[in-house]
């Protein structure tokens, strides 16, 4: 069955993206680190509500160690049709306090996923991102 891999996966936003992918008949392959605060709820609800449908591996996305994981499982057990990267350093505070960690895991982490999501055989790449990173001054433009 097509696997679906999410990256940040037991985030907030994560969390709803593998339900609605379970809903829809999909395996979802969640990749966290659970460093957030609130995550492990969050975990052990998708490993209720997919049941069987639904599975879990730790790691953190900066460590390439830990993405081969998602190599070994892209190849070996699950067919992971497409990469929805969600894992970032989603708060500005603590970018301005390290911004060579905000910057790895942003940015790098970013070119190592669609590496993972080119190699060898391609597969689709989402990448979500916040608004954070354009300040509330964005909300003053007007939409057309």
């Amino acid at each position: 069955m097509n696997t679906i891999l999410i990256t940040g996966g037991v985030g907030f936003i994560g969390t709803n993206v593998a339900k609605k992918f379970i809903d829809e008949g999909y395996n979802v392959l969640a990749f966290d680190n659970l460093q957030r605060p609130g995550v492990n709820e969050n975990l052990e609800f998708l490993r209720q509500y997919g049941n069987d449908h639904f599975d879990f591996l730790w790691g953190d996305v900066r460590n390439l160690s830990d993405i081969k994981q998602m190599y070994d499982r892209k190849f070996l057990r699950q067919e992971i049709v497409c990469c929805i990267h969600l894992a970032a350093n989603p708060g500005i505070p603590r970018s301005l306090q390290d911004p060579l960690y905000d910057f790895e895991i942003n940015a790098k982490v970013t070119l190592n996923m669609l590496e993972f999501a080119r190699f060898p055989n391609p597969i689709p790449f989402l990448l979500a991102s916040t608004n954070k990173v354009y300040s509330d001054i964005i909300n003053n433009y007007p939409m057309t």
